[in-house]
């Protein structure tokens, strides 16, 4: 038997890199306070969506690695993108660097939406200590380079869920289905 390294979350993940450049870029162009405002309150549901999606998909990796580390301790893991990488690629691949970006960008976003919206917005609770605990699992693995079995996985102290395993893999296969990161941030 195998595991898919990917249950099925890279094809509904967004570029918040991307969006968020974008917006950056665009804003930095503008020099009235008004213009950038009316702006970025355009911009923000896609923006927050696109976080929150990210957010969600960090948040599934981790809860995905939980349930195959606890279900599926000697299986083999497949589609593993990382995994015989050339000398070459693997001089180039840095693995903390999305989640480094999404840890910077959250205190970059929660300041913005408050300069440009004058409001609070709601992240899920503990997301930073969650995004902390993902990179330090992303981090003591080596970004996955050698993980050919789920036996090969190390987790880390506070990687922990307070559901089953089983629980997990149904909240999982629901996200899959419905086509939907979001109810990931439930876990």
């Amino acid at each position: 038997m195998a595991v898919p390294f990917d249950p099925g979350y890279s094809e509904l993940t967004q570029d918040l890199w991307s969006i968020a450049y974008t917006v950056e870029e665009d804003l930095q162009s503008m020099s009235q306070l008004s213009r950038k405002t009316r702006y970025y309150n355009a911009c923000f549901p896609r923006l927050y969506k696109a976080l929150l999606n990210t957010i969600a998909f960090y948040k599934g990796c981790m809860a995905w690695a939980f349930y195959i580390i606890n279900k599926c301790p000697d299986e083999v893991i497949t589609g593993n993108p990382f995994l015989n990488m050339s000398d070459e690629k693997k001089s180039d691949y840095a693995p903390c660097d999305g989640i480094d970006f999404l840890i910077e960008y959250l205190a970059k976003f929660e300041s913005d939406v408050r300069y440009y919206r004058v409001k609070n917005v709601k992240i899920p609770e503990n997301t930073k200590d969650m995004l902390n605990i993902y990179r330090e699992f992303i981090a003591i693995n080596e970004g996955f380079i050698n993980a050919e079995k789920v036996s090969d996985l190390k987790t880390v102290d506070n990687m922990t869920f307070s559901i089953s395993a089983d629980e997990i893999k149904s909240i999982i296969d629901k996200a899959i289905s419905e086509k939907d990161l979001s109810c990931l941030l439930s876990l």
